[in-house]
């Protein structure tokens, strides 16, 4: 018990990969921009860290001393690659937040540190337990500091609020000019979006956010044949239009967000 003490403490601060031993530095600084990216990238993090060390361990007296490294960073690697797959078709909205980060778990000092220093020299269930602390104390630390740019972040409107105080924020009589000033410019506005209709842009222009205009348009042609109007799609239900646009980025709060704003339509 004293031991799994010690080695908490060790993962958690002693002998903490980011916060200690500064590895790992790049995605740290890189994707902890949200809480829900850190801890994402933490849990990646932590359950390569586990298995990775199990793995070395089981097979620490058969790997040859000269091509150990190579072994271990194979181990990694293909751990890395199911991690990745497991983002790609369960979490597709993290996948894509994450980005090459998963991927580049494979070149995380920390856990091939852990894999040479810790699990090639011990047995298998305090390879495990060291693991888990030191893969939980990186996690921790990225979630802490995704939390907190978090916080930051959403200060900022405080500021906004502040100016609008003092009649700095636009209002009726500027959003007009800054229209009027666009038609006379661009009179006739294309755009990729494919429509029909201006509900059909509507919804397009929602599905858009932190999304290609190809991917919109290969799920609108799915969506408007069956619904296309803000009548229809409160019929089809959320649960049945993310069937549809579940190809797109962020699918599950943009189906929210269409159907509320047909409710909106429809009731005002």
């Amino acid at each position: 018990m004293t031991m799994l003490i010690d080695r908490l403490k060790a993962g958690l601060w002693y002998e903490n990969p980011g916060l200690v031993q500064l590895l790992g530095l790049c995605p740290l600084l890189a994707v902890t921009s949200t809480f829900v990216n850190g801890l994402g990238l933490g849990v990646a993090t932590l359950s390569v860290l586990v298995v990775a060390n199990a793995l070395v361990s089981a097979t620490r007296r058969w790997i040859r001393r000269e091509i150990r490294i190579p072994i271990y960073v194979l181990i990694i690697a293909s751990l890395v690659t199911c991690i990745e797959l497991i983002f790609k078709a369960w979490f597709p909205a993290l996948d894509r937040s994450l980005g090459i980060f998963i991927p580049l778990i494979v070149t995380n000092c920390a856990i091939v540190a852990r894999a040479e220093v810790f699990a090639s020299r011990n047995p298998v269930g305090a390879s495990i337990v060291d693991g888990f602390v030191m893969g939980l104390g990186f996690a921790l630390l990225l979630m802490a500091i995704g939390a907190f740019r978090e916080f930051v972040a959403m200060a900022k409107p405080c500021r906004a609020d502040r100016a609008s105080s003092t009649g700095e924020r636009m209002n009726k009589d500027k959003r007009i000019a800054i229209f009027s000033a666009l038609r006379e410019r661009m009179p006739t506005p294309t755009t990729e979006l494919e429509y029909s209709s201006p509900f059909e842009l509507l919804i397009a222009v929602i599905l858009s956010a932190q999304a290609t205009d190809v991917g919109v348009n290969k799920a609108t042609a799915r969506l408007y044949p069956v619904a296309n109007t803000p009548e229809a799609l409160l019929t089809l239900g959320v649960d049945e239009l993310k069937r549809y646009i579940r190809t797109i980025g962020l699918y599950n709060s943009k189906a929210e967000n269409i159907i509320k704003t047909c409710r909106l339509l429809v009731e005002k």
